[in-house]
């Protein structure tokens, strides 16, 4: 997350032309760069957690539906589609391991970093299944931004009885997903000055 850019840094564009070492690690080629725009922007930063919208995981009230892994495998999710639902099918998945899979794999219910407060250890195995955002009407709809947990949990979302992955993660693993503010590392820049092109 970065923090306090000036305007200039969202219009401008710059073509970068460098040459390295083909040995480099790619670590290092980052910090490369990193030492490369200090210098030319006369870039000054520092890092500072500010309160920021993410989406919390956590054990439903019910508790949750989950069973622990049946062995010691790899974990692992598999994506498909049924029957106009998209399914994720995990094996041996940690519930930090499931926030960032399920966010990749329903990106467009997911506008926001999601984090796992569900204070669940071990590895569990479990399927889940909810209608891609875009065949849905009403709350999970088209276009505009990402529908919230909370217009979407505990009503039906679409008349045909589509699921948001709100709802399926509620329903289906016995866990809750609401949007609340928590405070994220961000980079904050104090100063960065534009190049004047050269005549």
């Amino acid at each position: 997350m970065i923090i306090g850019a000036p305007k200039w840094m969202e219009t401008d564009r710059y073509d970068i032309v460098a040459k390295a070492p083909t040995d480099v690690s790619m670590d290092a080629l980052k910090a490369m760069m990193r030492s490369l725009f200090v210098e030319r922007f006369q870039l000054k930063t520092h890092t500072e957690d500010r309160p920021v919208p993410v989406y919390v995981m956590t054990v439903g009230k019910r508790g949750s539906k989950l069973e622990k892994a049946s062995d010691d495998a790899r974990g692992g999710c598999k994506r498909s589609a049924d029957n106009g639902q998209l399914v994720l099918t995990c094996k041996s998945m940690t519930m930090a391991q499931f926030a960032d899979q399920i966010r990749r794999s329903a990106g467009g219910y997911f506008d926001h970093k999601l984090v796992d407060e569900t204070e669940l250890t071990g590895a569990y195995d479990f399927t889940v299944s909810w209608t891609a955002r875009r065949r849905l009407g009403g709350a999970g709809g088209r276009g505009g931004d990402a529908p919230s947990p909370q217009a979407t949990v505990g009503a039906a979302s679409d008349p045909t009885g589509g699921l948001t992955v709100f709802e399926a993660i509620d329903r289906q693993l016995g866990l809750k997903v609401e949007l609340q503010k928590r405070p994220m590392p961000g980079v904050v820049i104090d100063h960065a000055t534009p190049l004047v092109a050269e005549k």
